[in-house]
Protein backbone atom coordinates (compact mmCIF):
# COMPACT_ATOMS: atom_id res chain seq x y z
CA UNK A 1 0.00 0.00 0.00
CA UNK A 2 1.09 3.59 -0.59
CA UNK A 3 1.36 6.33 1.99
CA UNK A 4 -1.88 7.89 0.72
CA UNK A 5 -3.79 4.62 1.04
CA UNK A 6 -2.48 3.90 4.52
CA UNK A 7 -3.37 7.41 5.66
CA UNK A 8 -6.91 7.07 4.28
CA UNK A 9 -7.45 3.80 6.15
CA UNK A 10 -5.95 5.08 9.41
CA UNK A 11 -8.03 8.27 9.28
CA UNK A 12 -11.21 6.25 8.89
CA UNK A 13 -10.29 4.15 11.96
CA UNK A 14 -9.46 7.25 14.01
CA UNK A 15 -12.60 9.19 13.09
CA UNK A 16 -14.71 7.98 16.08
CA UNK A 17 -12.18 9.31 18.61
CA UNK A 18 -10.50 12.17 16.73
CA UNK A 19 -13.42 13.53 14.70
CA UNK A 20 -12.34 16.26 12.28
CA UNK A 21 -8.70 15.83 13.37
CA UNK A 22 -8.59 12.18 12.28
CA UNK A 23 -6.60 12.82 9.12
CA UNK A 24 -4.12 15.06 10.95
CA UNK A 25 -3.62 12.44 13.67
CA UNK A 26 -3.12 9.73 11.05
CA UNK A 27 -0.41 11.83 9.42
CA UNK A 28 1.30 12.49 12.76
CA UNK A 29 1.28 8.80 13.70
CA UNK A 30 2.60 7.61 10.34
CA UNK A 31 5.28 10.30 10.36
CA UNK A 32 6.34 9.06 13.81
CA UNK A 33 6.52 5.48 12.57
CA UNK A 34 8.61 6.48 9.55
CA UNK A 35 10.85 8.83 11.53
CA UNK A 36 9.97 11.78 9.32
CA UNK A 37 8.10 15.05 9.72
CA UNK A 38 4.66 15.66 8.19
CA UNK A 39 6.03 17.82 5.38
CA UNK A 40 8.25 15.02 4.10
CA UNK A 41 5.43 12.52 4.59
CA UNK A 42 2.98 14.53 2.50
CA UNK A 43 5.59 14.90 -0.21
CA UNK A 44 5.80 11.12 -0.50
CA UNK A 45 2.14 10.10 -0.78
CA UNK A 46 2.86 7.68 -3.65
CA UNK A 47 5.70 5.89 -1.90
CA UNK A 48 5.07 2.36 -0.64
CA UNK A 49 4.72 1.62 3.07
CA UNK A 50 6.53 -1.46 4.35
CA UNK A 51 4.73 -4.24 6.22
CA UNK A 52 6.64 -3.42 9.41
CA UNK A 53 5.54 0.23 9.19
CA UNK A 54 1.93 -0.79 8.59
CA UNK A 55 2.00 -3.05 11.65
CA UNK A 56 3.59 -0.35 13.82
CA UNK A 57 0.97 2.18 12.69
CA UNK A 58 -1.84 -0.30 13.36
CA UNK A 59 -0.62 -0.68 16.97
CA UNK A 60 -0.56 3.07 17.50
CA UNK A 61 -4.01 3.52 15.92
CA UNK A 62 -5.39 0.79 18.18
CA UNK A 63 -4.02 2.53 21.28
CA UNK A 64 -5.40 5.87 20.11
CA UNK A 65 -8.84 4.31 19.53
CA UNK A 66 -8.74 3.10 23.14
CA UNK A 67 -8.44 6.74 24.24
CA UNK A 68 -4.70 7.09 24.81
CA UNK A 69 -3.59 10.70 24.19
CA UNK A 70 -1.85 11.36 20.90
CA UNK A 71 1.03 13.05 22.75
CA UNK A 72 1.82 9.83 24.61
CA UNK A 73 1.87 7.87 21.35
CA UNK A 74 4.31 10.21 19.64
CA UNK A 75 6.20 11.00 22.86
CA UNK A 76 6.11 14.76 22.61
CA UNK A 77 3.90 17.85 22.71
CA UNK A 78 4.39 21.42 21.53
CA UNK A 79 3.94 24.20 24.07
CA UNK A 80 4.84 27.88 23.70
CA UNK A 81 6.49 26.99 20.36
CA UNK A 82 8.84 24.59 22.18
CA UNK A 83 8.76 20.80 21.95
CA UNK A 84 8.53 18.82 25.19
CA UNK A 85 8.99 15.10 25.63
CA UNK A 86 6.08 13.51 27.51
CA UNK A 87 5.04 10.08 28.73
CA UNK A 88 2.43 8.53 31.00
CA UNK A 89 4.11 9.97 34.09
CA UNK A 90 3.22 13.57 33.24
CA UNK A 91 0.19 15.62 32.27
CA UNK A 92 0.03 16.55 28.59
CA UNK A 93 0.69 20.33 28.22
CA UNK A 94 -2.42 22.17 27.07
CA UNK A 95 -2.88 25.41 25.10
CA UNK A 96 -4.77 27.10 27.95
CA UNK A 97 -1.70 26.75 30.19
CA UNK A 98 0.13 29.07 27.80
CA UNK A 99 -2.07 31.82 29.27
CA UNK A 100 -0.41 31.20 32.65
CA UNK A 101 3.08 31.46 31.15
CA UNK A 102 2.20 34.60 29.20
CA UNK A 103 0.76 36.24 32.33
CA UNK A 104 3.93 35.40 34.29
CA UNK A 105 6.14 36.80 31.52
CA UNK A 106 4.10 39.99 31.55
CA UNK A 107 4.57 40.37 35.32
CA UNK A 108 8.32 39.78 35.03
CA UNK A 109 8.63 42.36 32.28
CA UNK A 110 6.56 44.98 34.09
CA UNK A 111 8.24 44.68 37.47
CA UNK A 112 11.74 45.01 36.06
CA UNK A 113 13.51 42.79 38.61
CA UNK A 114 17.18 42.46 37.76
CA UNK A 115 17.50 38.70 38.32
CA UNK A 116 14.19 37.35 39.61
CA UNK A 117 13.63 33.94 41.12
CA UNK A 118 10.62 32.08 39.76
CA UNK A 119 9.22 28.92 41.37
CA UNK A 120 7.05 26.50 39.38
CA UNK A 121 5.07 24.23 41.72
CA UNK A 122 4.02 20.84 40.34
CA UNK A 123 6.17 21.18 37.24
CA UNK A 124 5.27 17.88 35.51
CA UNK A 125 7.21 17.70 32.25
CA UNK A 126 8.67 21.15 33.01
CA UNK A 127 6.76 22.99 30.30
CA UNK A 128 5.96 26.04 32.46
CA UNK A 129 9.35 26.34 34.17
CA UNK A 130 11.35 25.79 30.99
CA UNK A 131 9.19 28.14 28.92
CA UNK A 132 9.72 30.89 31.49
CA UNK A 133 13.46 30.25 31.52
CA UNK A 134 13.58 30.27 27.72
CA UNK A 135 11.61 33.47 27.18
CA UNK A 136 12.95 35.36 30.22
CA UNK A 137 16.68 34.56 30.33
CA UNK A 138 17.36 36.76 33.38
CA UNK A 139 15.18 34.56 35.59
CA UNK A 140 16.49 31.91 37.94
CA UNK A 141 13.88 29.14 37.87
CA UNK A 142 13.16 26.52 40.52
CA UNK A 143 10.71 23.68 39.82
CA UNK A 144 9.23 21.19 42.27
CA UNK A 145 7.14 18.05 41.88
CA UNK A 146 6.05 15.21 44.12
CA UNK A 147 6.66 12.63 41.39
CA UNK A 148 10.21 11.48 40.80
CA UNK A 149 9.19 10.04 37.43
CA UNK A 150 7.79 13.41 36.35
CA UNK A 151 10.98 15.18 37.43
CA UNK A 152 13.01 12.75 35.32
CA UNK A 153 11.01 13.85 32.27
CA UNK A 154 11.42 17.53 33.20
CA UNK A 155 15.18 17.20 33.61
CA UNK A 156 15.42 15.47 30.23
CA UNK A 157 13.50 18.32 28.62
CA UNK A 158 15.79 20.85 30.30
CA UNK A 159 18.84 19.15 28.81
CA UNK A 160 17.24 19.00 25.35
CA UNK A 161 16.44 22.71 25.45
CA UNK A 162 19.83 23.69 26.85
CA UNK A 163 18.31 25.08 30.05
CA UNK A 164 19.57 22.59 32.64
CA UNK A 165 22.11 25.10 33.99
CA UNK A 166 19.42 27.69 34.72
CA UNK A 167 16.55 25.56 36.06
CA UNK A 168 16.79 23.58 39.31
CA UNK A 169 14.46 20.65 40.01
CA UNK A 170 13.57 19.49 43.52
CA UNK A 171 11.36 16.62 44.58
CA UNK A 172 8.77 17.17 47.28
CA UNK A 173 5.21 18.19 48.11
CA UNK A 174 4.40 21.67 46.77
CA UNK A 175 6.93 24.10 48.32
CA UNK A 176 8.14 21.87 51.15
CA UNK A 177 11.52 21.07 49.51
CA UNK A 178 12.34 24.77 49.80
CA UNK A 179 11.48 25.50 53.42
CA UNK A 180 11.07 22.25 55.31
CA UNK A 181 13.76 22.95 57.88
CA UNK A 182 13.80 25.21 60.91
CA UNK A 183 15.84 27.96 59.29
CA UNK A 184 13.48 28.22 56.29
CA UNK A 185 12.69 31.88 56.75
CA UNK A 186 14.13 34.67 58.93
CA UNK A 187 11.80 35.76 61.70
CA UNK A 188 9.60 32.67 61.57
CA UNK A 189 10.23 29.34 63.23
CA UNK A 190 9.35 26.73 60.64
CA UNK A 191 8.52 24.22 63.37
CA UNK A 192 5.67 26.45 64.54
CA UNK A 193 4.51 26.68 60.96
CA UNK A 194 4.73 22.93 60.49
CA UNK A 195 2.70 22.35 63.65
CA UNK A 196 0.07 24.82 62.48
CA UNK A 197 -0.26 23.10 59.10
CA UNK A 198 -0.06 19.53 60.38
CA UNK A 199 3.17 18.55 58.62
CA UNK A 200 5.91 16.56 60.38
CA UNK A 201 9.10 18.40 61.17
CA UNK A 202 12.32 17.27 59.54
CA UNK A 203 14.55 14.88 61.49
CA UNK A 204 17.44 16.32 63.44
CA UNK A 205 17.68 19.42 65.63
CA UNK A 206 18.02 21.76 62.66
CA UNK A 207 16.75 19.51 59.90
CA UNK A 208 20.00 17.77 58.96
CA UNK A 209 23.48 18.28 57.61
CA UNK A 210 25.08 21.23 55.91
CA UNK A 211 26.15 21.63 52.30
CA UNK A 212 28.27 24.58 51.12
CA UNK A 213 27.30 26.53 54.22
CA UNK A 214 23.56 25.98 53.74
CA UNK A 215 21.34 23.84 55.89
CA UNK A 216 20.10 20.73 54.11
CA UNK A 217 17.10 18.57 54.87
CA UNK A 218 18.11 14.88 54.68
CA UNK A 219 14.61 13.90 53.62
CA UNK A 220 14.82 15.89 50.39
CA UNK A 221 18.54 16.70 50.24
CA UNK A 222 18.03 20.23 48.89
CA UNK A 223 18.86 23.67 50.30
CA UNK A 224 16.22 24.68 52.83
CA UNK A 225 16.69 28.43 53.04
CA UNK A 226 15.98 29.91 49.62
CA UNK A 227 16.03 33.58 48.87
CA UNK A 228 12.59 35.06 48.52
CA UNK A 229 11.06 34.30 45.14
CA UNK A 230 9.64 37.15 43.10
CA UNK A 231 7.11 34.94 41.31
CA UNK A 232 5.43 31.61 42.09
CA UNK A 233 3.40 29.88 39.38
CA UNK A 234 1.35 26.72 39.74
CA UNK A 235 -0.89 24.56 37.61
CA UNK A 236 -1.97 22.14 40.31
CA UNK A 237 -4.73 19.51 40.08
CA UNK A 238 -8.06 21.35 40.15
CA UNK A 239 -10.63 18.76 39.04
CA UNK A 240 -13.04 17.73 41.84
CA UNK A 241 -12.62 14.07 42.77
CA UNK A 242 -16.25 13.26 41.97
CA UNK A 243 -15.79 14.41 38.36
CA UNK A 244 -12.78 12.23 37.53
CA UNK A 245 -14.87 9.24 36.45
CA UNK A 246 -16.77 11.36 33.91
CA UNK A 247 -13.69 12.80 32.23
CA UNK A 248 -13.00 11.97 28.55
CA UNK A 249 -11.13 8.67 28.08
CA UNK A 250 -7.90 10.33 26.94
CA UNK A 251 -7.81 12.51 30.07
CA UNK A 252 -8.34 9.44 32.28
CA UNK A 253 -5.12 8.00 30.82
CA UNK A 254 -3.17 10.83 32.43
CA UNK A 255 -1.76 10.58 35.99
CA UNK A 256 -4.48 10.87 38.63
CA UNK A 257 -1.98 12.69 40.85
CA UNK A 258 -1.94 15.51 38.29
CA UNK A 259 -5.74 15.70 38.01
CA UNK A 260 -7.39 15.08 41.39
CA UNK A 261 -7.98 18.35 43.24
CA UNK A 262 -9.95 16.84 46.12
CA UNK A 263 -13.55 17.47 47.11
CA UNK A 264 -14.07 20.83 45.41
CA UNK A 265 -10.92 20.81 43.29
CA UNK A 266 -9.18 23.44 45.41
CA UNK A 267 -7.59 21.31 48.15
CA UNK A 268 -4.04 21.59 46.69
CA UNK A 269 -4.42 25.35 46.27
CA UNK A 270 -5.54 25.85 49.87
CA UNK A 271 -2.47 23.95 51.05
CA UNK A 272 -0.23 25.93 48.72
CA UNK A 273 -1.57 29.25 50.00
CA UNK A 274 -0.49 28.30 53.53
CA UNK A 275 3.06 27.70 52.29
CA UNK A 276 3.51 30.60 49.86
CA UNK A 277 4.45 33.31 52.41
CA UNK A 278 7.51 31.29 53.48
CA UNK A 279 8.95 31.40 49.97
CA UNK A 280 7.42 34.36 48.15
CA UNK A 281 8.95 37.73 48.93
CA UNK A 282 6.64 40.51 50.04
CA UNK A 283 5.44 42.30 46.96
CA UNK A 284 5.97 39.13 44.90
CA UNK A 285 3.33 37.60 42.64
CA UNK A 286 1.44 34.32 42.77
CA UNK A 287 -0.16 33.03 39.54
CA UNK A 288 -2.46 30.00 39.44
CA UNK A 289 -4.25 28.16 36.66
CA UNK A 290 -7.84 27.21 37.49
CA UNK A 291 -11.17 26.02 36.19
CA UNK A 292 -13.49 28.88 35.15
CA UNK A 293 -15.99 27.78 37.79
CA UNK A 294 -13.39 28.28 40.55
CA UNK A 295 -12.59 31.93 39.85
CA UNK A 296 -14.80 33.45 42.55
CA UNK A 297 -13.70 31.04 45.29
CA UNK A 298 -10.00 31.36 44.44
CA UNK A 299 -10.28 35.14 44.39
CA UNK A 300 -11.67 35.04 47.94
CA UNK A 301 -8.92 32.63 49.04
CA UNK A 302 -6.17 34.89 47.72
CA UNK A 303 -7.65 37.96 49.37
CA UNK A 304 -7.89 36.17 52.71
CA UNK A 305 -4.29 34.97 52.33
CA UNK A 306 -2.99 38.53 52.15
CA UNK A 307 -2.88 39.18 48.40
CA UNK A 308 -4.03 42.36 46.70
CA UNK A 309 -4.25 43.52 43.09
CA UNK A 310 -5.98 40.19 42.43
CA UNK A 311 -6.73 39.81 38.73
CA UNK A 312 -8.43 37.23 36.52
CA UNK A 313 -6.92 36.46 33.10
CA UNK A 314 -9.13 35.00 30.38
CA UNK A 315 -8.04 32.17 28.11
CA UNK A 316 -8.32 32.12 24.31
CA UNK A 317 -11.97 31.07 24.60
CA UNK A 318 -12.86 34.01 26.83
CA UNK A 319 -13.10 31.89 30.01
CA UNK A 320 -11.43 32.73 33.35
CA UNK A 321 -8.28 30.61 33.37
CA UNK A 322 -5.56 32.30 35.46
CA UNK A 323 -5.71 34.22 38.73
CA UNK A 324 -2.84 36.33 40.01
CA UNK A 325 -2.21 38.44 43.06
CA UNK A 326 0.54 40.46 44.74
CA UNK A 327 1.60 39.57 48.28
CA UNK A 328 0.73 42.38 50.69
CA UNK A 329 3.51 43.98 52.73
CA UNK A 330 2.59 42.59 56.14
CA UNK A 331 4.26 40.21 58.54
CA UNK A 332 4.71 36.74 57.09
CA UNK A 333 4.01 35.27 60.50
CA UNK A 334 0.66 37.05 60.63
CA UNK A 335 -0.19 35.83 57.17
CA UNK A 336 0.63 32.22 57.84
CA UNK A 337 -0.52 31.74 61.39
CA UNK A 338 -3.34 34.27 61.33
CA UNK A 339 -2.13 36.24 64.35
Amino acid sequence: MTVAQVLHRAAAQLAPVAGAAARLEAEVLLATVRGADRVRLLAALREPVSTAEEEALARLVSRRCCGEPLAYLVGQQEFMSLTFKVNRNVLVPRPETEVLVEAALKVLAQEGWRRPTVVDVGTGCGNIALSLAHYFPRARVIATDLSGAALAVARRNARRLGLDARVSFYRGDLLTPLFACRRACPGLKARAYLRATGWPACPGPYGGTRSKGREVCPQWAVPCRPTGAEVIVANLPYIPSAELASLPPEVRHEPRLALDGGGDGLVPYRRLLRQVPLVLRRGGYLLLEMSPAQAEELCALLCRAGFFKVEIVLDYGGQPRVILGKLFLISRKKQILGV
